[in-house]
């Protein structure tokens, strides 16, 4: 085969996902024969862009195999090649995955596992996904933000703050979290789920055996029965696949009421749900009394160890009030008083755990065993991490906290140049590398890189209003499809916009060859294009 362009690769790509995501969403199409898409050439080279451009190219499998080594000693398109014949003779299997112990990012002393499969399964599991994902995408429900397109944790957090407000009525809380939901995901349960909707007994077969594939840990050799190994470019797929069950409990029962339906159980003291979903972290939001939001927990806790075979983590399981406040996602929800205009609203803050995080990383990076480093390299590493926790934690009441972490940024370069500079006064120090901006204030700088002030590159700003109606890049919009495109710098936007705006009609599909208004529009004229048609 020969590797693709990337900008072709990518509309050719996204057409079949457009067809696929409309076929599953109407239910007009039991897709049965899907398998010979994983060996199609422009499935491959995307599959390839993506895995090699990813900073986890870098590290090798059991096989020792890296991006580096395939294109400086292999070559991509023989790789390629031989991966694409295995496929196409039904000869491919996944190889063993390397197992890796890593901290917790909440808790440094405990370690999680990760799995790191080879480069040749990765490609195949990136292409796997670009097939089935507008799949399943179709049938997922608003109230999952994890690991979809489109979609992030800012979303949840959104969604969060919003059954919060006192207004919309919800006076209990269970916070829930699932017990090694990656490590005990049961195959046969999970399978039985992907078979709903992808009837092709090749691709079940090929998922069957990345789920059984061995782990490799210190020379021994475990097979495991249940779980997807955390690592996997699919498994983040897998898990919504398997707990979109639990989103169609609540999804059934409560989220899609009418107006009408939701005043009537409220009139008869019936209880009201909003269930949110991140990952295997959810919130249920209860409208109604205590006893009854225990009743929720206990049925909750009953439809996991039944249904889904697992089980809830109860030391991080509970049932609060909006005042008593919780964790989720980095953030701290807690209901209180608006410092503003003395009105009972949603405190919105950063963890105490994410605030300990970055002080721990701060020090770090200005540890006495890096004083053999320059001002200027430190201070970019500063204000790398300044910059990235700022825009994730900028939404809140966080002004009087950014200004304590600058101060303790601040005192913390201050004690790294004692460190470096033994024996110097801070009169030195000072005058060496303490230099006034356009407003005044005094900070580090050294060849023209000063230290980020957090307030200031992350100004506080209030947290927009969530839907759950977040469109996915397989829906219809033309326009918007058309700006997702990546061009090189050979080719320009417009013709990127005519390959997504333009296509032959193929697959006898409905139509008359005419375009409609609104993808006239956004292709930028009114003329005639007979026997073309949008991509959607």
């Amino acid at each position: 085969m020969e590797l693709i362009p990337k900008a072709k690769a990518v509309v050719e790509v996204l057409h079949i996902q457009q067809k696929f995501y409309r076929w599953s969403k109407d239910g007009t199409y039991r897709l049965k024969k899907i398998f010979n898409l994983l060996y199609n050439p422009y499935v491959l080279s995307l599959a390839w862009y993506l895995v090699s451009e990813n900073k986890g190219s870098r590290t090798p499998g059991t096989d020792g195999v890296t991006a580096k080594t395939v294109k400086e000693e292999i070559g991509v398109v023989e790789w390629l090649t031989s991966i694409e014949h295995k496929l196409r003779e039904g000869v491919f299997k996944p190889d063993l995955v390397k197992r890796r112990w890593i901290p917790k990012s909440s808790n440094p002393a405990q370690k999680r596992p990760l799995g790191i499969p080879t480069l040749a399964d990765r490609l195949v599991q990136m292409a796997l996904k670009l097939v089935i994902e507008p799949i399943f995408e179709a049938e997922f429900k608003g109230c999952s933000f994890g690991f979809r397109p489109n979609r992030g944790p800012l979303h949840a957090i959104a969604d969060v703050r919003r059954y919060m407000t006192p207004r919309n009525g919800y006076e209990w809380i269970i916070e829930a979290d699932l017990r090694k939901c990656f490590d005990n995901i049961d195959h046969r349960l999970l399978l039985r789920q992907i078979g709903k909707k992808v009837k092709d007994k090749k691709i079940l077969s090929l998922i069957r055996s990345f789920l059984k594939a061995g782990v490799m840990e210190q020379d021994q050799v475990i097979y495991p029965v249940s779980g997807s190994p955390q690592g996997g470019i699919i498994s983040p797929l897998l898990a919504n696949i398997f707990l979109d069950q639990l989103d169609e409990v609540y999804h059934q029962r409560f989220h899609t009421l009418t107006p009408d339906q939701r005043r009537t159980m409220v009139k008869h003291e019936r209880p009201l749900l909003r269930h949110i979903r991140y990952a295997d972290d959810f919130v249920i939001f209860v409208k109604g009394n205590k006893d009854q939001a225990i009743k929720a927990l206990d049925d909750l806790r009953d439809f996991v160890n039944n249904t889904l075979k697992m089980e809830l983590a109860e030391e991080k399981t509970r049932v609060l009030h909006p005042k008593e406040g919780f964790d989720f996602l980095g953030y701290q929800f807690r209901r209180g008083i608006s410092q503003v205009n003395g009105k009972t609203g949603t405190v919105l803050l950063p963890s105490k755990e994410a605030v300990t995080r970055y002080r721990r990383k701060v020090k770090e990076l200005t540890s006495r065993s890096n004083t053999w480093k320059q001002l200027d390299q430190v201070l970019g590493e500063l204000n790398r991490l300044i910059r990235g926790w700022g825009e994730y934690f900028r939404y809140g009441w966080v002004s009087d906290l950014f200004s304590d972490l600058h101060r303790y940024v601040f005192m913390r370069v201050h004690r790294w140049l004692k460190k470096k500079h033994k024996g110097r006064s801070w009169k030195w120090i000072r005058r060496r590398y303490l230099r006034h901006d356009i407003t005044g204030r005094a900070n580090w700088n050294w060849k023209d890189t000063s230290l980020s002030i957090l307030a200031r590159v992350c100004p506080p700003k209030r947290l927009s209003w969530a839907t759950e109606n977040i469109p996915t890049p397989f829906n219809c919009d033309a326009t918007r499809q058309a700006l997702l495109i990546p061009f090189d710098d050979c080719m320009s936007p417009m013709v990127d916009m005519e390959k997504v705006l333009k296509r032959p009609r193929t697959g006898g599909e409905p139509g008359d060859g005419k375009l409609s208004r609104r993808v006239r529009r956004a292709a930028g004229g009114n003329g005639s294009r007979k026997g073309y048609r949008a991509s959607c």
